[in-house]
């Protein structure tokens, strides 16, 4: 009777370490899915962190952007400024520069008229004074 009870107690120590065994083998598998699962949570979080990094150096470039182009279209309008009032200014000068050398021409013109009348007021005037001459020393 002795090994009847040893025995069973031996089975149930069998079973135990069984028992154990598959528990042990259990807990490893959960350690192992926790182990999993915090790899995964660090990486959707790493993820998650480096969307947001991003987010915001493409929300920093976006900035940039704009910053560079309104001062593009600000410079460009300042040009396009200077070059309208560069263009009214050189056509106030060619103006201003036409009117003189139309008033030069107009001189010359009258100069040449002069000119002329003077040639034929002396000419007019030389047979005058001959004439006068003339009849002086006829006479």
């Amino acid at each position: 009777m002795d090994e009847q009870l040893h025995q069973p107690q031996h089975e149930n120590e069998t079973v135990d370490d069984a028992v154990d065994e598959q528990l042990r083998k259990y807990c490893q598998e959960l350690v192992m899915a926790r182990d999993v699962l915090e790899q995964e949570e660090s990486r959707k979080i790493s993820q998650t962190l480096e969307l947001e990094q991003d987010q915001k150096e493409r929300h920093k470039v976006q900035k940039e952007k704009y910053e560079v182009e309104r001062k593009f279209q600000q410079q460009k309008d300042a040009l396009e400024r200077k070059i309208r009032e560069d263009k009214v200014e050189a056509e106030k000068k060619l103006t201003t520069i036409d009117a003189r050398i139309n008033k030069r021409k107009a001189d010359c013109v009258y100069r040449d008229m002069a000119i002329v009348q003077l040639r034929s007021r002396a000419r007019t005037s030389g047979w005058n004074v001959r004439r006068h001459i003339l009849s002086k020393q006829r006479i």
